[in-house]
């Protein structure tokens, strides 16, 4: 069954099942109106960002009253060879340029 766009009443459009699988949304097909312009363009979808909670970070126990202490959980080894190569505890005047 085709379907009208209520923007450019452009007949005889079907919906974009590609899109629907990506987005959960349904959009119609692309089209463009009577000047050539893009009426509807549906070729991307964003995707979705994640965000970081307090399970991907590790605190670091030698950035002792320091603001600079979390890390990734990716990337604590190379911050504690780094900052930290034999063991020695650090503040923030050691972080400071």
């Amino acid at each position: 069954m085709s379907k009208k766009c209520n923007r450019c009443h452009k007949g005889g459009l079907d919906w974009n099942k590609e899109y629907f699988e990506k987005s959960g949304k349904w959009k119609l097909m692309d089209h463009k109106k009577q000047d050539g312009e893009w009426c509807v363009k549906n070729n991307f979808v964003k995707s979705k960002e994640s965000k970081s909670t307090k399970k991907d970070y590790t605190i670091c126990t030698l950035c002792t009253g320091s603001y600079f202490g979390y890390c990734k959980n990716n990337e604590y080894e190379k911050h504690m060879n780094l900052h930290h190569p034999n063991n020695e505890t650090r503040d923030d005047g050691y972080y400071q340029m």
